[in-house]
């Protein structure tokens, strides 16, 4: 496990076939590149699934609500910031509407739960950082090595590795695991 964004970075450039980099505040143009597509390549990944290491649950602060068509308006969770809505706890499965930063819903005192931005590496499981490791070196493939088929054979990897984590991670806390595709899971996940 890398753990370090200069880490995961390197591990994704190495699968593309790139040099390693020793820095992100250098001028070189494979910098240039990464750093154009490096938040929205983790943002991607997180939305993939309702992961453990990214969940996160807030209680929102209601907004004066214009809207007909629901009763309470609220504002998105800025800090930690909400990639991607979830449910709402207590009632997961509640209808709700999203406009830019606002969310429309007909519950009140609302708790969202939440996909939040993950600024620290060192907060990735290690599915996940894995599964950003392909994504970023499937893009970079493309930017950097020109190489259409290697990225091809990246983006295959990377779909293989996101569904062996998503299996893996919602099997979590069962006593009873079960087969996972090709894998076959041992240990009793949870303890």
């Amino acid at each position: 496990m890398a753990s370090t964004e200069l880490g995961i970075i390197n591990g994704g450039l190495a699968l593309a076939g790139a040099a390693s980099i020793t820095t992100l505040d250098s001028a070189e143009p494979v910098v240039a590149s990464i750093k154009r597509i490096w938040e929205s390549v983790k943002d991607e990944v997180l939305t993939e699934h309702d992961w453990g290491c990214a969940r996160a649950r807030e209680e929102l602060t209601e907004m004066d609500n214009e809207s007909s068509d629901w009763t309470y308006k609220y504002q998105l969770p800025a800090d930690p910031y909400c990639i991607v809505p979830r449910g709402f706890d207590g009632n997961k499965d509640a209808g709700f509407e999203l406009a830019g930063r606002t969310i429309y819903c007909d519950i009140e005192d609302a708790v969202l739960i939440f996909t939040r931005r993950i600024r620290n590496p060192l907060e990735y499981s290690p599915h996940v950082e894995r599964c950003i490791t392909f994504k970023l070196a499937e893009m970079l493939c493309i930017q950097i090595t020109k190489n259409t088929e290697l990225s091809n054979f990246l983006n295959g990897k990377y779909t293989k590795q996101l569904r062996h984590a998503r299996a893996i991670e919602s099997r979590i806390g069962r006593k009873h695991p079960r087969s996972i595709g090709q894998y076959e899971v041992e240990e009793e996940w949870g303890n």
